[in-house]
């Protein structure tokens, strides 16, 4: 399984691997690839139950925290050996968090840590506009705040964003979280809306 293509040190995996061979083509993965693989994992642990499962998801997100968490928001890139190849924060971050509250949603006990963790990023990231800019996401910045990259946005973005500030303002009652998203949806449809 692609589980046992992980460094047995760091219990992380690779983006790519050659499906014949099983050798590794990219050792790094993204901090949104991270999310996707949690979610995989989370669907086919609803489909199944198998504990299995339950337990690599465990020990993959605590992984994730340990390797990807700067202090502050996710680093974008990491080697599965656990070093840091890109410290930029990528505007897909949502998808790492919102896969963090899903396992929270799933058993809170279990995955007690995660909420925090994908609460602190969202508010590091999108609240305290550090990838903002005339409230729409730049694709890339430096944990500075500089720009790695255009502004832009990727209709992704906004979509995962949108169930991360939805979801943080019924869970917490704090109208900001839905007064911010508000502002960046103006954004988008001033900045982005087509003309026919």
């Amino acid at each position: 399984s692609y589980w046992d293509l992980r460094n047995k040190d760091t219990n992380l995996i690779p983006s790519m691997v050659d499906a014949e061979t099983k050798e590794i083509k990219q050792e790094f993965m993204q901090q949104y690839g991270s999310g996707i693989f949690l979610k995989l994992l989370l669907h086919y642990y609803y489909l199944t139950d198998d504990p299995e499962i339950l337990s690599i998801m465990k020990t993959y997100s605590d992984s994730v925290i340990e390797h990807f968490w700067d202090g502050k928001t996710w680093d974008y890139r990491v080697n599965y050996d656990g070093i840091v190849l890109s410290k930029s924060i990528e505007a897909n971050f949502g998808k790492l968090d919102d896969a963090l509250f899903l396992l929270y949603e799933l058993d809170p006990v279990l995955f007690d840590n995660t909420y925090q963790f994908a609460k602190l990023d969202y508010d590091n990231s999108i609240n305290d506009e550090l990838v903002l800019e005339n409230n729409l996401v730049i694709h890339s910045v430096k944990d500075d705040g500089s720009r790695d990259s255009p502004q832009s946005m990727m209709t992704y973005a906004f979509l995962i964003n949108q169930n991360l500030a939805v979801r943080l303002y019924h869970d917490t009652g704090n109208t900001m979280y839905l007064s911010d998203f508000h502002e960046f949806y103006d954004s988008l449809i001033t900045n982005h809306k087509h003309q026919f």
